[in-house]
């Protein structure tokens, strides 16, 4: 999420004919502090993993924890692109009273980006060993099952999953809620490393982000949407169904 454009988009703000206005930064900082607050904290959750491993481990096996415990960038750089480019739609909409074509307009992005990344996670799934193994070395062997459950992290990023209340302003909402996926994230991640070690871990970081798309379809009540407009989509269904079989018998 760029919360920046987001509010600047939202509230209608043009940089060019900036003029100072008491009121109008007032509503600005209200709208967009808690984005970037909620931002930050994001940020944290997903490093949060490392952290744990950086501070109960010696660095051979924090090495080995963060050859593979990564996502790749161009995932979430995707998903942000689209999103950038459709809120001011989602925003146009909500005013016009007409919420449902707004979730239906952004469950239409998360299959379109859907359908450019869940290849790409196909893909490195299938060729998981071979990139670990070329980018590091077979040193890092127990690098690629790490890898392989992060890959599955990629699942949940196709769209901002905050945007429908950004465009609601229900910015705070948007805070509060990354601050429960922080605290489910630091339990559920300490609980599984004790019992599992390093892909306890990293399970706990997925656990995290399907609570995630759990809350905001709870919150936003897309449960009957997701069937006809997402699982629907029969590549869609396709593409999780191998990537799952690969995960699991790969």
């Amino acid at each position: 999420m760029c919360p920046a454009l987001f509010y600047a988009r939202a509230l209608k703000f043009n940089f060019l004919k900036f003029r100072w206005n008491g009121e109008q930064i007032k509503k600005m900082i209200t709208y967009g502090f808690p984005l970037y607050l909620a931002t930050f904290v994001g940020v944290f959750s997903n490093n949060l993993d490392k952290l744990i491993v950086s501070v109960t481990n010696d660095d051979a096996i924090f090495a080995i924890f963060a050859a593979g415990a990564f996502e790749i960038p161009l995932f979430a750089m995707v998903s942000a692109a689209f999103a950038q480019q459709v809120f001011p739609r989602v925003v146009a909409l909500i005013d016009k009273k007409e919420e449902l074509q707004a979730k239906r307009l952004w469950i239409d992005t998360s299959v379109k980006v859907s359908l450019i990344t869940y290849p790409m996670i196909l893909l490195a799934l299938f060729f998981a060993e071979e990139i670990i193994y070329f980018v590091y070395s077979e040193a890092y062997e127990d690098s690629v099952v790490l890898f392989k459950t992060y890959l599955l992290i990629g699942l949940f990023r196709n769209n901002s999953y905050g945007v429908l209340l950004a465009a609601k302003e229900k910015t705070k909402m948007v805070t509060n809620i990354t601050l429960v996926l922080l605290g489910i994230n630091l339990i559920v991640s300490i609980l599984l490393y004790y019992f599992f070690g390093l892909l306890g871990i990293v399970v706990g970081t997925l656990i995290t982000n399907g609570f995630m798309w759990l809350i905001y379809t709870v919150k936003e009540r897309l449960w009957s949407l997701y069937p006809k407009l997402f699982f629907k989509n029969k590549i869609i269904v396709t593409l999780l169904i191998l990537i799952l079989l690969i995960y699991i018998y790969g």
